[in-house]
């Protein structure tokens, strides 16, 4: 039951504000013109609510993950595509598919590089409207990583400030880990060598990163709120290029007092 309410909650409340807006009650007080700036203080306060709302739904505390089974199963079939073309790249699965307990449940099917440095992370929310997506991770010294994404609505939500990122919309898998080994190169120079993943800590890590993203995030809701729908409406994303070239790479080195190598 809890699992459907947030399956349909966007979509629900999407409409509703959407009628809302266009179509201000009567009962508000004042003339046409305060009506409507009352109105639209309301709207936002209430997109901002469902927005934290749903990130705590996705970004729960204990996130737990488990086998997956049942009807969430049913999804496999649309990360094969995916699954081959990094199979072809020398990745192999981690296990059996995985169901991350959030809400709603999304399935999870994590590949990983024959050196172990490069881990391939497959998935496809439950939502009512939702698409399969991937990206590539690897664990950096220093409690820091770099992932490397093609979505930038993969990007919307805010990352600690050790965990870089870059969005290269368009690339193929092939070209994507390309691009994220050209990455890495680009913080070793910094500073920031690859480290060995370690497989059997992959859902303890997964749960780590949670933890972390949600503790950014509820660091100043609010604000990542505001941001987070901003991105995702534009596909604008301080993130988005090559990770030694994009502004939030350029911003979080200057936090670190870390200096970019000389070309």
């Amino acid at each position: 039951m809890k699992a459907a309410f947030y399956r349909y909650l966007p979509l629900v409340v999407g409409v509703i504000l959407g009628w809302f807006l266009f179509s201000p009650p009567s009962f508000l007080p004042g003339n046409a013109w305060m009506r409507w700036g009352i109105h639209l203080v309301l709207v936002v306060a209430a997109l901002v609510a469902v927005i934290v709302a749903l990130v705590a739904a996705g970004l729960p505390e204990g996130l737990r993950i488990r086998k997956a089974s049942g009807k969430l199963l049913e999804a496999l079939p649309a990360l094969r595509p995916l699954a081959v073309q990094l199979r072809e790249l020398k990745f192999a699965p981690l296990g059996p598919a995985l169901e991350v307990q959030v809400q709603p449940p999304a399935l999870l099917l994590p590949m990983m590089d024959e050196q172990e440095l490069v881990v391939g992370n497959l998935f496809k929310p439950s939502t009512v409207i939702s698409k399969v997506g991937y990206d590539l991770g690897s664990r950096l010294a220093g409690e820091a990583s770099l992932t490397s994404l093609v979505d930038p609505a993969g990007a919307s939500l805010p990352s600690g400030p050790r965990d870089f990122r870059q969005v290269l919309p368009g690339l193929s898998p092939r070209e994507l880990l390309q691009a994220h080994w050209q990455g890495l190169a680009y913080l070793e120079a910094l500073g920031f060598p690859v480290a060995p993943l370690e497989p059997k800590r992959y859902q303890e890590q997964v749960a780590k990163d949670t933890a972390d993203k949600r503790r950014v995030f509820f660091g100043a809701p609010v604000r990542h709120a505001f941001a987070a729908y901003w991105r995702t409406l534009t596909q604008r994303v301080p993130c988005r290029g090559p990770v030694d070239s994009n502004a939030e790479t350029r911003a979080k080195l200057r936090a670190l007092g870390r200096r970019p190598p000389t070309r």
